[in-house]
């Protein structure tokens, strides 16, 4: 079994992560899922103390009809006292070690009805007494993506077993290959880290989006007026905590020769600026 960790803030009801997976410019797979959000179910969340730091062991069992090879996995860590924990300072910088969002990519295929077991350490989070998870996506062995909206994920409890339900559950396909072939051609110029409408307050925003790390020199961006520690929170209409292909998108329509609304917070103000090749 192998995973990879990655780093962004994401959640629902209890749920919370950190995942910052870095998008630099625009890419997308092009296969689009068509199959069962709830296909990869979680069925156990079993938590602790060992001598490196919190021990966390999970099951799932994938109740699809497709082999299921790579998975992401959003963790909220939770004290004694109820209260939600976080390891590090609330800087940007900070924020991009904080490890709460895991990707685990199996050595062989989950079949339709076997389970998958997992167990990791987190020395950071060792008085955790409490952890939630929810699933943010899955993958198939055909190259495909079922990829949950950050307000249709569901969480799943070690305190009591509980799934935190929602109604009416969806999820969002992949970009069509037309739409990401004209998102490769233009590159917005800037690198992010993904904070989720949950956690936004926390970190001292009004709500979730692109917090910008870095900025190219004569890129779109740069010529637009972002800066670093700005927050992108819509392009064009699209919020990336529900659709992590808003930039695509947007850069689809720019490579079109078309201009995109995007909207972000700076210093607590929300601003609105159009992008463009002719800006």
């Amino acid at each position: 079994m192998k995973h990879r960790v990655g780093l962004l803030i994401a959640s629902l009801l209890l749920i919370t992560a950190i995942l910052c997976p870095v998008f630099v410019g625009a890419s997308a797979s092009s296969q689009a899922a068509q199959s069962d959000p709830d296909a990869l179910q979680t069925t156990s969340v079993k938590v602790s103390k060992g001598s490196k730091g919190l021990v966390l062991r999970m099951e799932f069992v994938n109740t699809g009809e497709s082999n299921i090879t790579e998975f992401g996995v959003a963790f909220a860590f939770w004290n004694k006292s109820g209260e939600r924990t976080f390891a590090y300072p609330l800087t940007l910088d900070s924020y991009a070690d904080e490890i709460c969002y895991w990707v685990y990519q199996t050595d062989e295929a989950i079949k339709p009805g076997e389970t998958y077991q997992t167990e990791d350490v987190f020395a950071a989070f060792i008085d955790a007494t409490v952890v939630d998870v929810a699933i943010m996506y899955y993958g198939k062995d055909n190259g495909e993506y079922v990829n949950i909206p950050e307000s249709q994920w569901v969480g799943f409890s070690s305190k009591d077993g509980a799934y935190g339900a929602m109604p009416n559950r969806s999820y969002y396909a992949d970009p069509d290959k037309s739409t990401v072939e004209q998102a490769n051609k233009v590159n917005p110029g800037y690198h992010y880290y993904l904070l989720d409408d949950y956690n936004a307050e926390h970190y001292a925003h009004s709500q979730g989006g692109e917090w910008i790390d870095e900025i190219d020199i004569g890129a779109l961006a740069d010529n637009a007026g972002l800066l670093v520690g700005d927050l992108v929170i819509s392009v064009d209409g699209i919020k990336p905590t529900e659709n992590i292909y808003a930039v695509a998108y947007g850069m689809a329509k720019v490579a079109a020769g078309e201009s995109v609304e995007l909207e972000y917070e700076r210093d607590g103000s929300i601003n609105t600026i159009t992008i463009s090749l002719e800006q």
